[in-house]
Parts: structure tokens; C-alpha cells; sequence
């Protein structure tokens, strides 16, 4: 987003800083809008649907979005300069820009179909979660060799390559996880903790405070998939003891791991955005809060406290 948007917002007179922290600051959408990664490994530790799962994300992801978009509304101004454009840029496209977009957007819809044919395809029947990730990688492979021609038959084998060499990192953590996770549960490690919270508080209410917060100072430190492999059985008997379900507890930790992504002090979003802006991170901070404050940490506590926003859609396909 930084490479695609920065150079044209720049252009038109917008604040590096205010880029960055705005890119920086949508972290959580990418683990809530589906279909996503994160939705899958936590089905794998909490053996929740990865259909439900999916689904659960789109209202809070909207709720997100909206407000995102009211405080860019109010507080873009202070971070704009038209004075700044760089000259010859125009506020409207020129007719040959229009055109190139529409040519964009014819050729890019066979791309956007993709999560069209996993989410329909998953809710349809047709196929099941790890089906559709087969489909998606032969449709994918296929748009990319005959259609669009960016994927030479001889690079197959890089592809491939590449491919297996990212799977295989996560793959290898999941074995050590799972060992990990069965010692804890055989010890009463789960137990200990639930005791723990619960000695602090027995109010449902203040558990489900704590136990976020929890989890978003370590989104803050942790990579998002240990996350989610530690944290989730650990905290899933906690959350289940006050009533929260499975599914609602995945799409907290979705939420608390895309705050933790973009809140200081060890916030990996913000550190890329801040790096690819070309602007300190120190100085992203006071543009980023607004949308924390106001956007992230209200939806945060909604989908903490009103389980309909994460149960509902998913109930209606059932």
C-alpha cells in the first residue's frame, strides 16, 4: 500500500507521516477481511470452522472500516498541503489516466475473482476450506501462466520453490507448537491461568478486559502466527469458562493482533510503513492515535462485549 499509494498522496500535498500512520493504522482489516491466513491457523488450535471463521470477521471489519474513514474525514485536513502538490499533478484524471484505469480494472477482475470462487465455493458446499486452497493455487496458476503471462513455464520451479520455502517456515513451527501445547495442557497450565484471571476478577466483564489487553501488549512484541499458536489454547479454556465462544474469541485475538501490529513500541506495520515513507517512526505516533483511539479500540471493545457481531452471520448459514 505504501509503494502503491505513497508516491501519488505525496504528490497531491498529503503528510508523509499521516500516510504512513493511516497504512500502518489499517493493519487490522488485513487480519479480519476474508478470506485470511489467520483464520486458518487459529482453526487449526481451537478446531473452529474455517468457514464460521471467515464469515465472523465481515461486521466487525466494516465497523472498522467506517470509522476509519470518518476520522480520516476530520483529521485528514490537518495533515493536507495542496500548496505542496507537485505541479502538474491534476485534481482530475486526464482522459487517457481514465482510460488506462478502466483497462486496469477490466484486466484485474479475473483476479478479483479469486476470493470470489473460495468464499463461494466454501459456503456453496462445493468444496471444502482446504479444497478451496488447492482451487485458488490451480486458478491462480492458471490466470498467471496462459491469462495474464506474468508466470513463465520456466519459472514454475522458482514458484514452487518460493512457495514451499514460505510454507515450510510455519510448518516447521507448527510440530514444536502442538508439543508445546500438549505439555502445557498435561501440567494444567490452562488451569493455572484460568484460576489466575479469574482470582483477579470472577466479573465475565473484567476477564475479557484483562484477557485482551493480554493479548494485544503480546501482538505488540510477537509475530501474529506464534501468537495465535501459544496464546489460543492457552486462553481458549479461560474464555470458554466465561462464555465466550471459540468463534468470538477468534475474531478478538484477530483484532488484538492487528492493534498489536500497529502500536508501539515494537509495532512491525508501523516500522515497514514508517521505513517505506521515508519517515521516523517516532514521528507516525501522533497521526496514528486518532485512528487507534477512536477506530481500533471501539471496535476492539464491540467485538469484546456484543457477541452478534461475530456469531450473527455465521448463524445464518448454518
Amino acid at each position: 500500500m505504501c509503494t502503491m499509494l505513497g508516491p501519488h498522496l505525496f504528490a497531491k500535498g498529503y503528510d508523509r507521516r499521516y500516510v504512513a500512520a493511516f497504512v500502518a493504522a489499517s493493519a487490522p482489516l488485513g487480519f479480519l477481511i476474508p478470506p485470511n491466513v489467520n483464520a486458518v491457523i487459529y482453526a487449526m488450535v481451537s478446531e473452529c470452522s474455517i468457514a464460521d471463521l471467515f464469515i465472523a470477521t465481515i461486521l466487525p471489519a466494516l465497523i472498522l472500516l467506517i470509522l476509519y474513514l470518518v476520522i480520516n474525514r476530520i483529521c485528514y485536513v490537518k495533515w493536507y498541503h495542496p500548496e505542496n502538490a507537485v505541479e502538474g499533478e491534476e485534481d482530475e484524471p486526464a482522459p487517457m489516466e481514465t482510460m488506462n484505469f478502466w483497462k486496469a480494472l477490466q484486466r484485474s477482475i479475473l483476479a478479483f475473482l479469486m476470493p470470489v470462487i473460495i468464499l463461494g465455493g466454501i459456503y456453496s458446499g462445493v468444496f471444502t476450506a482446504t479444497e478451496a486452497g488447492a482451487v485458488s493455487c490451480l486458478y491462480g496458476l492458471f490466470i498467471g501462466c496462459f491469462i495474464y503471462r506474468t508466470i513463465r513455464l520456466k519459472n514454475i520451479y522458482q514458484v514452487f520453490r518460493d512457495s514451499a520455502y514460505s510454507i515450510a517456515t510455519l510448518m516447521m513451527i507448527f510440530p514444536f507448537t502442538f508439543i508445546f501445547s500438549r505439555v502445557m495442557v498435561t501440567n494444567g497450565v490452562p488451569q493455572l491461568i484460568t484460576s489466575f484471571i479469574t482470582g483477579i476478577s470472577s466479573n465475565p466483564y473484567v476477564i475479557t478486559i484483562i484477557i485482551t489487553i493480554i493479548l494485544v501488549i503480546a501482538g505488540c512484541f510477537l509475530d501474529a502466527n506464534i501468537l495465535l499458536l501459544v496464546f489460543t489454547p492457552l486462553l481458549l479454556p479461560t474464555v470458554l469458562s466465561i462464555g465466550i465462544s471459540a468463534l468470538q474469541f477468534g475474531v478478538i485475538v484477530f483484532m488484538a493482533v492487528g492493534i498489536g501490529a500497529a502500536t508501539p513500541p515494537m509495532a512491525m506495520c508501523l516500522f515497514v510503513s514508517a521505513r517505506l515513507c521515508n519517515v521516523s517512526v517516532k514521528d507516525t505516533v501522533r497521526p496514528l492515535l486518532p485512528f487507534l483511539i477512536f477506530g481500533a479500540v471501539p471496535t476492539m471493545l464491540l467485538v469484546c462485549y456484543v457477541p452478534a457481531l461475530s456469531e450473527w452471520l455465521p448463524s445464518l448459514l448454518r
